[in-house]
């Protein structure tokens, strides 16, 4: 610290300063030795820090290989790859498949008709759907703000201009899905032609929804609402529809499709019935009109509301690209899709197809065959950052004789632990594996004279080819049961394996599914269509229905109820051995219950069911692994956090009885330890390396305390020093002062004597 004030000497003549700034500094020793072992300190902080890190890259490599995914990769290759290419996926499987492109799946595209420009006004005033959505046409509308119209719809289509030569102007619309279900449905509204105007389509129409023996909507947001506002049209067309020559009125302004089906069954038309149906895709439910009859209806109207509830659609008058879907073959079967990527076709493959020919389909051979490369790479990862945790430690208790350097950690006894700790997980045989697979030597992997790991390629090559499985048991925790029912699923660190001692499965309650059954059975057909609502647990919030068609046998009824794709996803109807409706979940558990009600009192001529709600309860299984306590969830039985030996072991129970289940052998491989053991090291309260640094860190605060106390000191005792000092100055000027008065008075008297004489 620098004085507060200074010392000239003047008086003294002795450099004060320069002896105050030695005895300071001199005092300041102690301080600097400890703001050095301060810098020494924080220097160990940095290489903890470094080591964790590094740990905890080891930990992700060792987590990797204990998952079943890291040694099933599937490697995939086309003898062609301008015909078709595939990826895979962890879920797909070896295997060789024959593919023959007929088809491409193609993007619908249309064009309007021939215009001088593109800036003009159309004239044209009204409004026109694209595939249900409502675009809006002013006089002074030209083609390129109709254009930004449509794009501004998110209708499913993309407008764009096209100029095919100077002076002639084309608004093209082109699907933004490929295959048929991209066709795009462009209708005008009531009595206008101005989609027809514009060339986009023609006056011929045909079904666009087809299904068996009629024909359904396009799917709307609810059944109550009028079709007319539900697609924002601003002036609905009423008019008559015709069924089979037979008139049906309908008002788009204030008819649902609810209302509409009521109209059409009203109507009394020989063998033709209406209803809505509910469509779910997983996450909405929407709702559409149907229309069917003995054979397919024949439907015409000349207010468009056919085809403004997308019952029919009008033929384009310019086509530049039909809508079509992929046609192909997959070893010899027929398959059809709308997109040329197909994901669906075969598990845990993503097919793309890239070129076809009706006449000479093209064809290739696809391959998928196990990644051996993939898995060895998964297995060099972990070996090299297990190598670069040890190497760090080797670096830290290096220590060079000549320069007497040597690590920063030098001598730590928690590094050494650690050490121990990793070479112990990489070195130990895995109990419970075949004596043929339970060592990494086994598998190509040994220690070198400074413990790192090295892997002979070779012997790990061979390993994978001759012994997969025995590979990937050998890394990651595996459980093999003796009751085909009982299936492992996972386990955590916390888990210990079996050894030579499997663990019992006892179940005290067998999972069941949630079931409700009718009080009533039916005898005969329906009197009048019935409405079921469901609610509980299983469908959250929500409440789900399905309306039973009159006329229903109980077949009818349950082959209605496992059609439906709002309910056939979570339920299943059946028929019990007394001819009682059945209704269940799917899976099994206390999550999976639901009620179940009637709009009608149970009879022999309805389901049965009635109007008082029926609960239907699932069970969660229930038992002990290894005697010790486990919860259960559906027919995931998982053993309690505080077991000694099976907490976090979840297996899956599929036996619908209760009792002795068999046992499990639980493995824990390489990874799963290492993974563990460095999750232990590199826990954040309870961790060696939380510890460790907490210490340093300790250690730097104690020191940065001492350092500012002593500072403090320092600083008091330079202020003392320098008023003494001060002091002395004052009292020699102060005597130099009195000298030389003296002095001259001497010096006077003197003087004064010499004269008289």
């Amino acid at each position: 610290m620098g004085s507060l004030f200074s010392v000239s000497g003047l008086a003294s003549g002795i450099d004060t300063d320069g002896i105050i700034e030695k005895a300071m500094a001199l005092a300041r020793r102690p301080a600097l030795r400890l703001q050095s072992r301060q810098a020494d300190l924080t220097t160990q902080l940095a290489a903890w820090q470094d080591f964790n890190a590094k740990l905890l890259n080891l930990q992700a490599q060792a987590n990797n290989l204990n998952t079943a995914a890291a040694f099933s990769p599937i490697k995939a290759a086309s003898s062609d790859q301008a015909v078709a290419i595939a990826t895979a996926s962890s879920e797909a499987v070896p295997g060789t498949y024959n593919i023959a492109v007929s088809k491409l799946a193609q993007f619908h595209k249309i064009s309007s008709g021939v215009y001088a420009d593109q800036s003009s006004a159309l004239g044209l005033s009204g409004e026109i759907l694209v595939n249900g959505k409502k675009i809006g046409l002013r006089e002074t509308d030209t083609l390129a703000n109709l254009r930004t119209k449509i794009n501004d719809t998110n209708a499913g289509v993309t407008a764009s201009l096209l100029t095919t030569q100077p002076g002639e102007y084309r608004l093209t619309l082109t699907s933004s899905a490929s295959g048929t279900p991209g066709a795009i449905q462009v209708a005008d509204v009531g009595s206008g032609t101005l989609a027809q105007g514009l060339g986009w389509i023609n006056g011929s129409v045909s079904l666009k929804n087809s299904v068996e023996k009629g024909a359904a909507s396009d799917q709307f947001a609810d059944s109550a609402t009028a079709v007319g506002s539900l697609l924002g049209l601003s002036s609905p067309a009423s008019g008559t529809i015709q069924i089979n020559g037979t008139g049906v009125a309908v008002d788009m302004a204030s008819d649902s499709l609810t209302d509409i089906a009521a109209h059409i069954n009203a109507a009394g038309i020989a063998g033709v019935s209406a209803s809505v149906e509910s469509v779910s895709d997983g996450s909405s439910v929407t709702y559409r009109l149907k229309i069917t009859g003995a054979d397919t209806p024949v439907l015409t109207d000349d207010r468009n509301i056919l085809t403004g509830l997308g019952v029919l659609k009008n033929d384009a008058a310019n086509q530049l690209t039909a809508a079509q879907d992929a046609l192909f073959t997959v070893d010899g079967l027929w398959a059809s899709k709308s997109s040329n990527t197909v994901s669906d076709l075969i598990p845990g493959v993503t097919l793309t197809l890239l070129a076809a020919d009706a006449a000479n389909p093209k064809t290739a051979t696809l391959s998928f065959e196990r990644d051996v490369a993939g898995i060895k790479s998964a297995v060099n990862n972990f070996v090299d950052s297990y190598n670069t945790a040890i190497g760090f430690i080797k670096d830290q208790f290096t220590f060079d004789s000549e320069t007497m350097e040597n690590g920063v950690l030098f001598g730590d006894y928690t590094l050494q632990g650690i050490q121990t700790d990793l070479v112990e997980a990489v070195s130990e045989t895995v109990d419970g594996l075949p004596a043929s697979m339970s060592m990494l030597s086994q598998a190509g992997i040994t220690l070198d004279q400074n413990n790192r790991l090295v892997v002979n390629d070779a012997k790990l090559t061979q390993a994978l080819n001759t012994d997969p499985n025995g590979v990937m048991e050998l890394f990651r925790t595996g459980g093999t049961t003796t009751d085909s029912q009982v299936t492992f699923l996972s386990a955590t660190d916390k888990t210990k394996p079996s050894a030579n001692a499997p663990y019992s499965v006892y179940i005290t309650q067998a999972a069941q599914q949630s079931s409700a059954a009718s009080g009533t059975a039916q005898t005969s057909a329906s009197a009048s269509a019935e409405k079921l609502t469901f609610s509980g647990l299983l469908f959250g919030s929500a409440t789900r229905e399905i309306t039973l068609k009159a006329g229903n046998s109980l077949d009818d009824s349950i082959a209605q109820i496992n059609a439906d794709a709002t309910l056939n996803r979570d339920l299943i109807a059946s028929k019990s051995a007394e001819g009682n409706l059945v209704i269940s979940s799917r899976q099994a558990g206390s999550a999976y219950s639901f009620k179940v009600v009637s709009d009608q009192a149970a009879s022999a001529d309805n389901s049965g069911i009635g109007n008082v709600q029926v609960t239907a309860q699932g069970l969660d299984v229930a038992g002990t692994i290894n005697g010790e306590a486990a919860t259960g969830t559906g027919q995931i039985l998982v053993g309690n956090s505080g077991n000694s030996n099976t907490a976090g072991l979840a297996i899956r129970i599929a036996a619908t009885t209760a009792g002795d289940h068999g046992t499990i052998a639980l493995t824990q491989g390489i990874g799963a330890q290492v993974g563990g053991l460095v999750k232990s090291l590199t826990d954040l309260t309870a961790g060696a390396l939380a510890n460790a640094q907490s210490g340093v860190l300790s250690q730097i605060d104690d020191i940065k305390t001492r350092v500012t106390d002593m500072e403090a000191l320092l600083t008091v005792q330079e202020e003392r020093m320098r008023e003494q000092f001060l002091m002395m100055e004052s009292t020699l000027s102060k005597l130099q002062s009195q000298g030389q008065w003296l002095s001259s008075q001497i010096s006077q008297m003197t003087g004064s004597s010499s004269s008289k004489k």
